[in-house]
């Protein structure tokens, strides 16, 4: 079915959709069992009542599952698939077909097989299992109840070996199910499992394991597609170098566990204040930068500004209350046509310049 269409009947959610596509499936094996009830019927097997009942039961099952797929009330349950009730009401079809189709019911039993395959992928082996007890219970009253008319000459042994195929093949069918859906759960959260793999080692990789914002190498490819950007839009962005004043202090006075805590609580502070659109990076030691995406120089220091007033009131835990941590930066706005190299010389400049002016305050580079 074309997407768009499947769109409009489903919704827009992937799952249903998913879920509305495997309906449509069994719908079609619904079709292809009444081709062969009708077939049936052309050839004795069953008379023409059997088959308008037969059919009208599934039509009626199946315009049942498609209401409550469309409407959305096959959420409610624990398996929205709704596998498990497709499953009893395609094998209560059958066997009611089977249950009047006298001596010549052996030929439609190659059906249940089939109607077993819409679980083995979705059921465990327990639930397969009680479909499988309910089928054979019914098969069984089936034989017990109209023996004389499904076998030859009433014969119960046939009855008894007619009831012990019927089972044992739901029965192997079932444990099948049970096998396939276990490993597909394990290839599932296997799935899983590597993923957030994965996302752990291209969080290692893109990030600073100490204080959690980006590391060098992320930085600089940031910088590198924000200059690509400009080059292409005309647009603008600016830079903010970030030193922690007096950093070597707090290590030679405190230790280096003080100085840790101090540059996780920094990082931390100044990524409060930023946008969603802005990035912090750091690139070695007590050095940071913060990329300002779509802003003049202006707007820089103003967010400059913003950082260096809340890591005066930052707290940091692990550190001795008495440090007063305060910061001193360079701001910059990116010029069209030069290097990142560039760009972040000038910022430098005017970090210095900071530094120059006594610390804890922002200055920024020449335009």
């Amino acid at each position: 079915m074309r997407p768009k269409l499947m769109r409009l009947i489903a919704g827009d959610d992937p799952r249903q959709i998913l879920r509305m596509r495997r309906y449509f499936m069994a719908l079609g094996a619904s079709a292809m069992a009444l081709a062969l009830f009708g077939l049936a019927g052309w050839a004795g097997v069953i008379d023409s009542a059997t088959l308008i009942s037969a059919s009208a039961l599934t039509l009626a099952l199946a315009g049942a599952f498609f209401l409550v797929f469309r409407c959305g009330w096959n959420l409610r349950f624990g398996d929205p698939s709704l596998t498990a009730p497709m499953t009893v009401a395609a094998l209560a079809s059958l066997l009611f077909v089977i249950s009047r189709a006298g001596q010549g019911h052996v030929i439609l039993l190659p059906l249940i097989p089939v109607v077993y395959l819409f679980g083995v992928f979705r059921l465990d082996s327990r639930t397969m299992l009680k479909i499988t007890a309910g089928a054979s219970a019914g098969y069984a009253a089936i034989l017990a109840f109209n023996a004389p008319g499904q076998v030859p000459d009433g014969d119960y042994r046939l009855a008894v070996l007619y009831w012990a195929v019927f089972t044992a093949v739901a029965a192997f069918f079932s444990m099948l199910g049970g096998h396939i859906s276990d490993l597909r759960r394990r290839v599932s959260a296997g799935k899983h499992k590597l993923q957030r793999a994965f996302d752990r080692i291209e969080h290692m990789a893109s990030h600073d394991s100490l204080t959690g914002v980006l590391n060098r190498r992320r930085v600089l490819e940031i910088l590198a597609q924000e200059r690509s950007r400009c080059l292409r839009f005309g647009t603008l962005f600016s830079i903010c170098l970030i030193d922690i004043d007096h950093f070597k202090n707090v290590n030679d006075t405190y230790g280096h566990a003080a100085g840790d805590a101090v540059l996780r609580g920094f990082a931390g502070a100044i990524s409060a204040t930023l946008r969603d659109t802005d990035h912090l990076g750091r690139l070695g030691g007590e050095e940071f930068v913060a990329v300002f995406s779509g802003t003049l120089i202006d707007g820089a220091i103003i967010g400059a500004e913003r950082m260096r007033s809340a890591v005066v009131r930052a707290h940091y835990p692990g550190a001795p209350n008495e440090l007063q941590i305060t910061l001193s930066a360079g701001v910059a706005c990116y010029r069209s046509g030069e290097s990142i190299e560039e760009l972040l010389a000038r910022a430098d400049v005017a970090l210095y310049g900071a530094k120059n002016a006594g610390r804890d305050c922002v200055v920024s580079a020449a335009a």
